[in-house]
Order: structure tokens, then C-alpha cells, then sequence
């Protein structure tokens, strides 16, 4: 069961999902408030109050990290009409896909061989499903 300070904590972490942002916002020391809201993060009451929230926010929104990776595909391997898309559009979805594959920080070269083939799994699924 939550208290007063730790339900208005989740509530502030909503806005942003900014942990230490919350903690100030919701009362904590600017001395303590980056460690207590990473704490926070980490109590099971706390954790399941705020995924229970962001649960019926994407369903409200019908947003689903799928529906967004096939989105930026989208963008990402469209043929560029410059009167409907500029190639910097196209590039920043490539960035985007790209970090979110752990491409581009070097975490993908670190993935074990069936990692990286889950990883190219998912995009190319997302791929299909746009063109079909």
C-alpha cells in the first residue's frame, strides 16, 4: 500500500519519468532526491502503481512499441518524395531505430549471435507489417 508522499512520488514520475524530478516535486530533500527516487523505483508497491498507470495510458493511447517501430520503419525505409518527406526525416528515424536496436552505442556488437538475430527479427516483423 502506497502513502500519501509515495503515490504523489508515482504520480510526479508520470509526468516525466524523471525519478529525482519526481522526488523533488513530490517533497523530497534536493539532497536525497536523486537516491530516494531511484530507491522508489525499485519498492514492488511503487513499481506496480506506475506500470499499472503507463498500462492504461498506452491503451488509452493504443500506443505499443510496435506500433511505434512501425512507424519510424516506415520512415526509415520509405522511398524520399521531397515533396511528402526530407532525407533528414529519414535519417532520424534510422538514428532512432538504431538506438533503440542498440546499434549505435555498441551494445548490439556486445548481443550474442541469437540476440542479434532476435534484434533483426523484430525490425524486419515491424517491416512486414507495414507492407502488408
Amino acid at each position: 500500500m502506497l502513502n500519501k508522499k509515495q503515490k504523489l512520488f508515482c504520480d510526479e514520475y508520470l509526468v516525466d519519468l524523471n525519478a529525482t524530478a519526481a522526488a523533488l516535486r513530490s517533497g523530497y530533500s534536493k539532497k536525497t532526491a536523486r537516491s530516494i527516487g531511484q530507491e522508489n523505483l525499485t519498492k514492488p508497491d511503487i513499481k506496480k502503481y506506475i506500470n499499472d498507470k503507463l498500462g492504461e495510458r498506452s491503451e488509452v493511447n493504443s500506443l505499443t512499441s510496435d506500433k511505434v517501430i512501425a512507424e519510424l520503419s516506415k520512415g526509415a525505409f520509405a522511398n524520399i518524395d521531397p515533396s511528402t518527406m526530407k532525407y533528414s526525416d529519414k535519417l532520424k528515424c534510422l538514428e532512432i531505430l538504431s538506438k533503440y536496436f542498440g546499434l549505435l552505442d555498441g551494445t548490439a556488437q556486445k548481443n550474442s549471435p541469437a540476440d542479434k538475430h532476435a534484434i533483426t527479427s523484430r525490425l524486419l516483423e515491424a517491416v512486414q507489417r507495414i507492407n502488408s
